[in-house]
């Protein structure tokens, strides 16, 4: 079934829909929110709050438009509501992925001081970055997830993009190329 039937079914509270929904989306929701909030338990909590705010309001949403978006914008919230509700900022150690677990890729050591600088941006300019480069939303549809326009994206995406270079800049490289992979 195409996304707007399981949209359509999902509003008439059909339980396989929502579990389609929920399989079709989920690593998505994880993934921001981990990228969001450094810590893969809180993480959870949050895939779990956003797919029951989700389906609590599915009966307003138009399935003629993207869910994706909508999605993530629940997503979003429910990070930031975490957040207040817990002013504690755990730093999560490591979070750079293991480079032994895919030797496939020759440049793991890159991706690794990449994902060491996304971690250390402030809030807002992870989740532009995340929105733009992780899950491809064009710039009209960050605007519309974060509720901003088109050129606040666009200068906030400059801003963080200029902060993430010069992270990458004073990073301890582990890896050949960083100025290679800054200057592309």
């Amino acid at each position: 079934m195409e996304e707007t039937g399981l949209i359509r079914a999902a509003q008439r509270q059909d339980v396989s829909a929502m579990e389609a929904l929920y399989r079709q989306y989920r690593t998505m929701v994880y993934q921001t929110a981990l990228i969001l909030l450094r810590d893969p338990h809180r993480a959870e909590d949050v895939v779990q709050e956003a797919f029951v705010r989700a389906f609590r309001s599915i009966d307003r949403f138009d399935p003629e438009r993207p869910f994706s978006p909508w999605l993530t914008r629940i997503v979003i919230n429910c990070c930031r509501s975490l957040r207040k509700r817990d002013r504690r900022w755990i730093p999560y150690g490591d979070m750079s992925p293991a480079v032994t677990m895919d030797e496939r890729f020759h440049h793991a050591e890159i991706h690794a001081d990449v994902w060491r600088a996304l971690i250390m941006l402030p809030e807002r300019q992870r989740e532009i970055l995340m929105l733009r480069y992780f899950h491809d939303f064009a710039i009209p549809e960050i605007g519309q997830i974060l509720g901003v326009p088109a050129g606040t994206v666009k200068s906030r995406l400059h801003q963080a993009r200029r902060r993430l270079k010069e992270l990458l800049c004073n990073l301890p490289s582990t890896g050949e190329g960083k100025g290679r992979l800054i200057n592309e």
